[in-house]
């Protein structure tokens, strides 16, 4: 499992390379701290946008079997964005 431990100085797009590699080599991402960059909700929307946009050949990645990604709320509740 990857574990990305996001920080108020982070960005959203900042995450995507790291999701990149976990979708090729077919692992669990899990993002903590989501809420620091915004509302879960709209954070978890982008993400899942930008994924999107890599899973339609728009920058040629495919995700490998056992990918799935999943983000952490403010809470530490763990929900499921994408499989």
């Amino acid at each position: 499992m990857l574990t990305i431990i996001l920080e108020r100085s982070d960005r959203i797009e900042s995450v995507l390379p790291a999701i990149e590699r976990a979708m090729a080599s077919g692992e669990v991402c899990r993002l903590q701290n989501v809420a620091c960059l915004g509302s879960f909700d709209r954070v978890s929307q982008a993400v899942v946008a930008m994924v999107e946009e890599v899973l339609d050949g728009v920058r040629q990645c495919r995700a490998r079997p056992g990918f799935q990604l999943l983000g952490v709320d403010d809470r530490g509740v763990t929900h499921t964005l994408l499989l």
